[in-house]
């Protein structure tokens, strides 16, 4: 399945990506994914072939998210590479996609988002943008709130996805309508992420255990690592019952998800590095001995067959596991301890 969303509308801006890769035929073999992390759970299913960043950044200022066929969007990517932002938003697009010697049937194969900062102090507008094969929601509501997508996940993630923000704090708009801001695009592929580690079936409809989310900023393009959680309800209290995903990116782009399981007396950590278009070939530099800590944190509580969740978003998330030198220690902060007396709500 694949899933880019980006929103260029309304107050926040963000750019959206699943991580999995697929092909219609069958493998020889299933791999290895975050969201399949207990022997007991079926196998994965042999159509889904590993992980690949759906969006990242060309350069500081150029961030490209596609959809489609591999091999073509690995080609278009790396063509694109090689120009400046200025020459490739001052071009006539569908003209350089022709000189790229590609067939019909490829170019329909992949669909894209280009996204560039201009410099603020030559041009009026804050963005240049190029979509090609996407379509487009605008909220009823809203007109101006709109957004673009493209994937074979568009069915699942519009229409069957369901979700109950609660307790959201920090930086985020009116997450009870659809793509208003960057908690609640986050807080509905979560909901995916809960049904891939609690649902004892094969999903045509997988995220790979992951997504990402990238966001503009001052200094250019930025992705949020973000760190989803599982609690449960237990007669004393809220437990940590884990899995527990933390992200965490390279200098060089290389995204790590890092999956923590608890084996009955420690924090079993497995580390799944995803790799773009531009770092296929480079390891990342994650020290697997570092201390977990994200501004981003998803919190889902798990009570009689239900799941409720929650985004902090900022300093108030403040989920931490710290590394002690043989195991890694749960370390919640004041903010998260005030958030387990008071969650799931009755």
């Amino acid at each position: 399945m694949t899933l880019i969303v980006g929103q260029r509308s309304g107050p926040l801006h963000f750019m959206f990506g699943d991580l999995m890769i697929s092909q219609q035929a069958p493998g020889v073999d299933s791999v290895a994914l975050p969201a399949r992390f207990d022997a007991r759970l079926p196998p994965v299913d042999r159509r889904m072939r590993g992980l690949r960043q759906k969006i990242f950044c060309v350069n500081n200022k150029l961030a490209v998210a596609w959809a489609g066929n591999v091999t073509v969007a690995r080609h278009i990517t790396m063509e694109v590479a090689k120009k400046t932002n200025e020459e490739l938003f001052e071009c006539d697009f569908n003209e350089f996609l022709t000189s790229l010697g590609l067939a019909t049937h490829e170019l329909q194969s992949v669909a894209f988002m280009f996204w560039a900062i201009r410099d603020v102090t030559k041009a009026p507008q804050a963005y240049y943008s190029v979509d090609v094969n996407t379509n487009e929601w605008i909220d009823p509501s809203d007109p101006q709130n709109k957004c673009v997508f493209a994937g074979s996940g568009e069915y699942h993630f519009f229409n069957l996805l369901e979700h109950q923000p609660h307790g959201m704090v920090g930086t985020v708009t009116n997450a009870e309508a659809s793509f208003k801001g960057v908690s609640d695009i986050i807080l509905r592929a979560s909901t995916a992420i809960v049904d891939e580690i609690t649902k004892d079936d094969l999903h045509d409809f997988s995220y790979g255990g992951g997504f990402e989310v990238i966001v503009p900023s001052p200094g250019g393009f930025i992705k949020i690592p973000t760190t989803q959680v599982v609690w449960r309800e237990t007669a004393d209290g809220i437990e940590l019952m884990g899995p527990i995903y933390a992200s965490y990116y390279s200098e060089n782009g290389v995204l790590s998800i890092r999956r923590f399981v608890w084996n009955g007396s420690a924090w079993d950590q497995t580390i799944f590095p995803v790799n773009n278009f531009l770092n296929e070939r480079e390891p990342g530099d994650l020290d697997p001995a570092s201390d977990i800590f994200t501004i981003s944190t998803v919190h889902h509580f798990m009570s009689k067959g239900r799941t409720k969740t929650v985004h902090k978003l900022g300093m108030a998330s403040d989920f931490c596991l710290r590394f002690d030198g043989k195991d890694f220690i749960f370390a919640p902060s004041a903010e998260l301890v005030r958030l387990l007396r008071e969650w799931p709500p009755k």
